[in-house]
């Protein structure tokens, strides 16, 4: 695949294989989240990104097959996340497409 995010991509095959991010966050407080995958024509069509944060476990299903918004930082939502280690992002992969594409994820502090 082409457009992977600093160089490396990681994808998976197999159902329920997944990869899951665990940021330490210096601070409590409210983040936009964003991934970041590389195009491929038989990506999941509806890849689930489940993003567990203070509040509870929300999950956002995109189209990793669509071009257009692929190879940049696509929005998760916002979240509200505790400092440390307790919230992470999971991308699973399903049943609907050849390839699953886990490339990176962001956190950005929202500034009151």
């Amino acid at each position: 695949a082409s457009g992977e995010y600093n160089g490396s991509s990681v994808f998976a095959t197999d159902n329920g294989d997944y990869a899951t991010w665990t940021p330490n966050l210096p601070v409590a407080g409210t983040y936009d989240v964003y991934a970041w995958w590389s195009y491929h024509p038989l990506r999941a069509t509806n890849a689930p990104y489940t993003i567990d944060h203070a509040i509870d476990s929300t999950t956002v299903r995109v189209d990793q097959a669509d071009s257009s918004i692929a190879n940049d930082w696509f929005y998760l939502g916002t979240f509200q996340f505790d400092a440390g280690t307790g919230g992470s992002i999971t991308i699973t992969r399903e049943s609907d497409a050849t390839y699953t594409s886990a490339d990176a994820v962001k956190f950005v502090p929202v500034i009151d």
